[in-house]
């Protein structure tokens, strides 16, 4: 059921983690625009930078899952989806917190306006920004995964049904 998307020097596993990341963040914008489930600075992040706030999102992930996948070649380790996804949380997490301890915090207002976005966040959310970020890259690896056992014309239309639709669902009327 679930396909290995470990192996660093596998790059065609990069288009299922991609479409999967994808995916992810739409249903993230669409719970964004009607719903206060992810805070009011979720919607100021999309409203204010719109597509690069999409691209960022998206990058910041895929980071995360090619260092998984180069923990799992320099330390030999057995995929099993279990492991890869502990392994991918954890750098999430840590990520999430270096990122928030060396650069939002002591960053000053006013210098840099994604920083600036990602404080409100910050401090409006606390830890459950890295509880939902861990949730995004959670869905992101099983859907990566999934998708690894399904043919590549499924995927890819997949993966351009996301990176058209979304667009709309950024420039949606915030419901709330």
């Amino acid at each position: 059921m679930f396909g290995d998307i470990s192996n660093i020097h596998n790059n065609v596993d990069l288009i299922y983690i991609l479409t999967a990341v994808l995916i992810v963040n739409m249903i993230v914008i669409l719970i964004a625009r009607d719903t206060t489930l992810f805070g009011k600075s979720v919607n100021e992040w999309y409203n204010k930078f719109t597509i690069t706030a999409v691209l960022l999102d998206v990058l910041i992930i895929m980071i995360g899952f090619v260092i998984t996948r180069y923990v799992f070649d320099v330390f030999k380790l057995k995929f099993t989806p279990e492991l890869f996804i502990i392994i991918l949380i954890t750098i999430q997490v840590v990520h999430d917190y270096l990122l928030y301890t060396w650069v939002i915090a002591p960053y000053p207002e006013g210098n840099n306006q994604i920083i600036d976005v990602y404080k409100k966040h910050a401090n409006e959310n606390g830890y459950t920004a890295i509880v939902a970020d861990s949730a995004i890259v959670l869905g992101s690896a099983v859907i990566a995964m999934y998708l690894k056992n399904n043919e590549m014309h499924e995927t890819t239309s997949l993966l351009i049904f996301s990176l058209y639709i979304i667009p709309y669902f950024i420039y949606q009327k915030v419901k709330y």
